[in-house]
This record gives C-alpha cells, sequence and structure tokens, in this order.
C-alpha cells in the first residue's frame, strides 16, 4: 500500500469532505510508525488551512489521562494543531450536522508568554511552567466520525489531527500555584452533570505542556510566544444531543458554554 504522507493526507481529506466513518489510515494491517502519522498531520493540516484560509492558533494534547487511553486503547499522548477559525470564546453554538460525531471534553488551556524551545539537558517542566503567562478553563470540540474503539490505532489518531475540531476558550487568568487539584464542574442544562479535579502531579497542566515541548524538541522545533495548548480532559468525553446546553466552570476560572442544535 501507499505510505507516501501527501496521498494518504488527501486520501483523509477525501474522508472528511464525503462525511465518511473514521477508519484507520492504512489497511490491510500496514500500520504508519508515530513519525510517519505525523507526517501525514502536517500535510492534512496544511491542506485545511489552504481551504480554509486560516493559521495554527494552537496546539491540543490528548489522551493525557489513563481512562482516555483506555477508552482508545492507546498507551500514550497524542498532539495536533488548533486552527484559529474554530477557536471561540466564552460561548459557541455549535450544530451537529457540522460533525461526523461532535464530543465534548473539559480542559484547561495554557498560554505562553515566551517562546518554548527545549535546549539540550533543559529540564522540559520547569521550562515549561516559566513559559506560562495565564491559565483559562476551555472546552474541546471533537469529532471522532463515529470511530470503532475497538480498531483504533494511534497512528491513525494522530494522522487525523487527533481529532481536534474547535475549542471554547473561558477569560485568561494569571498563573496560581494552586492550578492543581482546582474544582471544576461539568453542567448541563444548568444542573451539575460530573465534578473534575485539574491534574496534580504527571497529570497536572504544567506536565502535560512539558510532554508537548519535549516531543517538539525531538522533533527540532517549539512552541511560540501567544500560542496556547489544550492540556487535556479532566472529565469524561460528552457525546451531545440536540437542544443541550453544557458548561463548564471553576469558581477561580470562570466558565465556557456550549449550545448545540440539530
Amino acid at each position: 500500500m501507499n505510505t507516501d504522507p501527501r496521498t494518504l493526507a488527501l486520501a483523509l481529506r477525501d474522508q472528511h469532505h464525503h462525511r465518511e466513518q473514521f477508519k484507520p489510515v492504512c489497511d490491510e494491517g500496514c500500520l504508519l510508525t508515530l513519525e510517519e502519522a505525523y507526517q501525514v498531520q502536517a500535510h492534512h493540516v496544511e491542506q485545511v488551512r489552504r481551504e480554509r484560509a486560516c493559521a495554527i492558533a494552537g496546539y491540543k494534547i490528548g489522551l493525557t489521562s489513563a481512562a482516555m487511553q483506555e477508552m482508545c486503547g492507546i498507551g500514550h499522548p497524542v498532539h495536533g494543531p488548533v486552527l484559529d477559525d474554530r477557536v471561540h470564546h466564552g460561548a459557541a453554538a455549535v450544530s451537529l450536522a457540522s460533525f461526523g460525531r461532535l464530543g465534548v471534553e473539559f480542559e484547561i488551556a495554557v498560554r505562553l508568554g515566551e517562546d518554548l524551545r527545549l535546549a539540550p539537558g533543559q529540564d522540559p517542566l520547569q521550562a515549561a511552567t516559566r513559559a506560562v503567562d495565564a491559565v483559562a478553563i476551555a472546552l474541546e470540540l471533537v469529532d471522532d466520525r463515529h470511530a470503532d474503539y475497538a480498531t483504533m490505532d494511534a497512528s491513525s489518531l494522530v494522522a487525523d489531527n487527533a481529532w481536534n475540531a474547535g475549542v471554547v476558550l473561558g477569560p485568561w487568568v494569571p498563573v496560581f500555584d494552586t492550578l492543581g487539584g482546582l474544582p471544576a464542574q461539568v453542567l448541563l442544562g444548568g444542573a451539575p452533570a460530573e465534578q473534575g479535579l485539574v491534574g496534580v502531579g504527571a497529570a497536572h497542566p504544567m506536565a502535560s505542556l512539558a510532554w508537548l515541548a519535549a516531543a517538539f524538541a525531538a522533533q527540532g522545533r517549539g512552541l511560540k510566544r501567544g500560542s496556547f495548548v489544550m492540556t487535556g480532559s479532566i472529565a469524561r468525553t460528552r457525546f451531545p444531543a440536540p437542544g443541550e446546553q453544557w458548561r463548564f466552570e471553576s469558581a477561580l476560572l470562570g466558565a465556557v458554554e456550549l449550545s448545540v442544535s440539530a
């Protein structure tokens, strides 16, 4: 099978244009390496940027929790760009018809106040923590296109830009020391649906950013000042129905909202 990244990226764009169900990028047991998958992702994202005349505003990290890794059958995080024409602020209204299958994830975003490019021997966590100037409560919109999770593989998820389909960012708040373990609440139609805690230790937002900085350094690149990073969901993914209104809030970070129509 042809594993040329440009060819695979074009096939992936055709799947999106025809609203096809998500499927592995390579069939007949021919799996891409992660390095090849990120090459496909880069070509795929570049095609989208040309079609929509948009730019990269930030990045998302997915599968940061054991629960999400178990759900997808993938034992490590993945990353992908977030494009600026899919960035909402405060509240967003979306139609399910615009997605294969919309999922909503509940996250903390971090904003870089300086460039983050790791030098050899530099501690990733220290560098990441120093580079962040603000944090925000946020929602990530993902589109799994009715994926069969039993046949998931990491390379196919990576190639499809880790399923990012947009973000909703709350107000930017200066970083504070007690971010880890901060309570946050998911509400559906104004009623509590789930309580969550911002991760601590290896699940802390800064640890997620440090992982991304190290992954970028391995590719010979870095993160730029002013960009943001979605650091992974702290509550389970929800798949909204028409008419639902979702809200994610924290006393110290504010709130974000999503209204869903058919």
